[in-house]
């Protein structure tokens, strides 16, 4: 069986929060370690949904989560309108984006296909 779900949590506090909705679930992992290492540990897998807390995290960290997204997955962001409009910048030129729920901030990023993506094209050739 796959895993459907999984929870990443700072610390116990907040494991303590999220463990009386999933505990009997076999489908969920919740994972209590620090985000870095959890990003280490997850390095070669995929995911259809990420939902991230923007505020909370690095941009470097912002990358790695960004690439684990599938390419038809999509990365939800929750945060300050700054911190969002900055994810957004990034990633721009890879990736289509919406607002969501009207606030500013609420933002969903998903990655374009390849016939969508920015790339430099050069002349036609002559032909002889």
């Amino acid at each position: 069986m796959d895993t459907r779900l999984i929870l990443h949590a700072q610390s116990e506090a907040t494991a303590w929060l999220i463990r009386p909705h999933y505990s009997t679930d076999i489908r969920v992992a919740t994972h209590i370690q620090d985000f870095s290492k959890f990003l280490s540990d997850i390095d070669e897998h995929r995911f259809d949904l990420v939902l991230i807390d923007a505020d909370e995290i690095t941009e470097g960290q912002t990358r790695t989560v960004v690439e684990r997204v599938t390419d038809h997955g999509l990365l939800v962001s929750v945060g300050d309108h700054a911190m969002l409009k900055l994810l957004i910048q990034r990633f721009v030129d890879s990736h289509f984006y919406c607002w969501l729920g009207g606030s500013a901030r609420c933002a969903a990023l998903s990655r374009k296909g390849l016939q969508h993506r920015a790339s430099r094209r050069g002349g036609r050739r002559r032909r002889n």
